[in-house]
């Protein structure tokens, strides 16, 4: 017996209008979705911070979000680079990462730096200590 739902029980299966189509932002700037977009999944990763000559940097944070989008309409990213390398005792922090939805900034916070201290320092992910 052919079946409607692509053999799932339960709730029909409606495919979406944009196929599941992927869009991958790699630098700042505006992100337009594909037409007929209402619900769009959203991963926003910062930078990760450098590390140092005694401790490791700390990867950038992550945010995977559910967001209802319109279709055909640009939205703004920002994305945030990884901290500047450093030989010295302390590294550089990764730069924030955000998207603009929905009268609302959503963003993720970048890396800690790796430092000389006992204490890695705060951020998307911690660093390490010396």
């Amino acid at each position: 017996m052919a079946r409607t739902n692509g053999g799932i029980i339960g709730k029909k299966n409606r495919t979406s209008f944009g196929k599941c189509t992927q869009t991958v932002k790699t630098s700042d700037g505006a992100v337009t979705t594909q037409p007929g977009t209402k619900l769009a999944q959203v991963l926003i990763v910062a930078g990760g911070g450098s590390g140092s000559k005694y401790g490791g940097g700390g990867a950038g944070g992550l945010r995977n979000l559910e967001l209802p989008l319109c279709g055909n309409t640009p939205y703004q990213a920002t994305v945030g680079g990884g901290g500047a390398a450093a030989p010295a005792c302390t590294g550089n922090k990764g730069s924030n990462s955000s998207f603009v939805a929905s009268c609302a900034t959503h963003s993720s916070t970048g890396g800690g730096l790796g430092t000389g201290e006992e204490a890695g320092q705060p951020g998307g992910s911690g660093s390490g200590g010396g």
